[in-house]
């Protein structure tokens, strides 16, 4: 199931809400996992969702988008860090999401990232993204399925207000 330990996980819109990926869920989020890279195996999905889940919410954690059926269409991690030049920051990485048709899916994840940098009193955002990411992905929806949402240098940060 997905568990808020914290009221920080916790975004919620009509279509989806997002809480923190217990490890008991781990498993129905593993299809998802699987399209974006073929190469992860069940045990090692499994050992990364047990290795964020330590972590107490307020320092980082592994994110789940579900619908209100349930169904898992994105994941996340997060952690807060300290940059010399930008000071406190919420630091996303591992973003894999499904392609739902329109933009819906992308801004909700990118609402939940705001609202969790809002939360935890983090006012830069940067996101860790593959060079192979569609960088107008954000703009123009999920456009190729289960793909990653955006690229930007890990060093480049967003201001979330």
């Amino acid at each position: 199931m997905l568990r808020e330990r914290s009221m920080t996980l916790s975004h919620r819109t009509n279509q989806f809400q997002t809480a923190e990926l217990a490890p008991a869920l781990a498993r129905q989020a593993y299809p998802l996992i699987h399209l974006a890279n073929p190469n992860v195996a069940m045990p090692e999905w499994l050992a990364f969702v047990r290795r964020w889940s330590r972590l107490s919410p307020d320092r980082g954690g592994i994110v789940a988008l579900k619908d209100r059926r349930g169904y898992i269409h994105a994941v996340y991690t997060y952690k807060i860090d300290y940059s010399i030049a930008i000071g406190r920051l919420l630091r996303v990485s591992d973003v894999i999401a499904g392609n739902l048709p329109g933009p819906a899916l992308g801004r909700f994840i990118m609402d939940s990232v705001n609202h969790l940098a809002d939360r935890l009193n983090c006012p830069s955002i940067v996101l860790e993204m593959p060079a192979r990411t569609d960088t107008d992905a954000l703009a123009n929806g999920l456009s190729a399925p289960f793909s990653i949402l955006h690229h930007l240098d890990a060093d480049a940060a967003l201001k979330h207000h």
